[in-house]
């Protein structure tokens, strides 16, 4: 390999090299056919066959803050109006329509949960994939939600997105254009020789000359964040206990 590689201008052979390991690759090479045979194990023929997550059934009404709201639909305004109006020409573009919900959202639920965090290019290595996350929300190091933005092939997002959350117990994963964003849920049953549950919700889109669709978004994220973390706070307060318990037997075998 170094014989066949040609001189840099520091006359040095330099090799740039790819590890791969079998059955597993970058998320963004999973195809919809990939995800649906080897991870989803052939329970549905197609991404628009997968049961619908159903958010207000699942996670009930939100209340939003309206200051919050208000604050949030007044800089999409700006942006919108700023671009013409153009959400998803590219990725970058689309980006700025997404960060402030997805700030927002955060924000709001570090009210009640502090130590969730947003952070964006996070490097991810799964059992079947590898790669970054566009955005991922953190509670304490557990990854609650991921988003990965797409500009055309939602579905191929969609597939890519269950590859992201394959490793996870149970997960939320997002998928959005800017315009469209789809939420998933992924959870890996209890017993060997059951099959991943996966669930998809129908489109909720987002018109940014009126801001209609914007309010719907933005509570259905709080509400799985809320979800999340609250899950997270509640493991995190049953070990608290069961050390506690422990630490008791202790003392009472060394009385």
């Amino acid at each position: 390999m170094v014989k066949g590689t040609g001189l840099n201008g520091k006359e040095e052979h330099v090799l740039d090299l790819t590890v791969r390991i079998e059955g597993k690759k970058a998320y963004g090479e999973w195809s919809v056919k990939d995800v649906l045979h080897e991870l989803l194990l052939g329970q549905h023929k197609s991404i628009d066959a997968i049961p619908e997550l159903d958010i207000d059934n699942t996670f009930g009404i939100y209340n939003l803050d309206q200051q919050q709201e208000s604050f949030l639909k007044e800089i999409l305004r700006r942006i919108a109006k700023a671009f013409h109006y153009a959400v998803n020409s590219n990725e970058a573009t689309a980006r700025n329509y997404i960060n402030p919900i997805m700030v927002e959202a955060v924000s709001a639920v570090q009210e009640t949960h502090a130590l969730v965090r947003l952070a964006v290019e996070e490097q991810s290595d799964g059992s079947k994939g590898y790669g970054r996350f566009d955005y991922v929300i953190l509670c304490e190091e557990l990854a609650v939600v991921v988003t990965e933005a797409k500009m055309v092939e939602v579905q191929n997002g969609i597939a890519q997105n269950i590859a992201q959350l394959h490793t996870a117990v149970e997960m939320y994963g997002i998928v959005t254009t800017g315009n469209e964003w789809r939420f998933l849920s992924w959870k890996i049953p209890t017993t060997n020789n059951s099959k991943p549950t996966v669930l998809l919700s129908t489109p909720y889109n987002c018109s940014f000359k009126d801001m209609g669709g914007v309010s719907e978004v933005l509570s259905a994220i709080i509400r799985i964040l809320q979800s999340q973390a609250g899950d997270v706070a509640g493991q995190s307060a049953e070990e608290v206990e069961s050390e506690t318990d422990e630490r008791g037997s202790q003392r009472a075998r060394l009385e």
